[in-house]
């Protein structure tokens, strides 16, 4: 049974429909149409929000968004995330917090150091500590740099970017016991 033939039914009680004919068999074709055009509305409305719509309408939803394009390093749930959080990002940017946030959603662990600090005059530049959870490509470069400026305040002026890269090598402790001897043999 559709929704629409149980709340005539069962919530309107309209006597006729009770009784098996024509006007009976009316309603309910019509009531089983509005439940397909319920159903057809109710996607239609996901595909204006982009945590629910198809895939196909995620890209348009970015291109609204000020999102140029997808990161080769993201996911698809993190690009449906950064697309749907888009307007957030964009409160936050201006802010040090906020910037140290998106970039940590990038991977990368950021301070933004003001250089206020070193010399009064220099109030609006900022330089930027990062260091990534992986190791960096060009592209990652590029990103870094485009994001630095695009969630900047709008008086800021990026100095530079200082990354620090760390790498591991495994390392082996030991001691190795070398016992040697010598025999000296005569063939008189």
């Amino acid at each position: 049974m559709g929704l629409f033939w149980e709340y005539f039914r069962k919530t309107l009680r309209w006597a006729p429909i009770w009784k098996e004919g024509s006007l009976s068999a009316m309603v309910k074709g019509a009531s089983f149409a509005l439940d397909i055009a319920r159903v057809a509305i109710l996607w239609l409305r996901e595909q204006f929000v982009p945590e629910k719509c198809i895939d196909d309408h995620l890209p348009i939803h970015a291109r609204s968004r000020g999102i140029p394009a997808r990161h080769y390093r993201e996911t698809h749930d993190q690009y449906r995330n950064r697309v749907a959080l888009a307007k957030l990002w964009h409160e936050k940017s201006g802010k040090i917090k906020g910037m140290e946030e998106i970039l940590l959603y990038y991977g990368f662990e950021a301070i933004v150091f003001n250089l206020r600090s070193e010399d009064a005059a220099r109030w609006a530049e900022f330089r930027l500590y990062v260091r990534p959870k992986f190791w960096m490509e060009t592209e990652d470069y590029e990103l870094l740099t485009e994001i630095a400026n695009e969630y900047k305040a709008a008086s800021a002026k990026l100095e530079t970017i200082v990354v620090e890269l760390e790498a591991s090598q495994t390392a082996y402790h030991g001691i190795e016991i070398i016992t040697a001897t010598h025999q000296t043999v005569d063939f008189t």
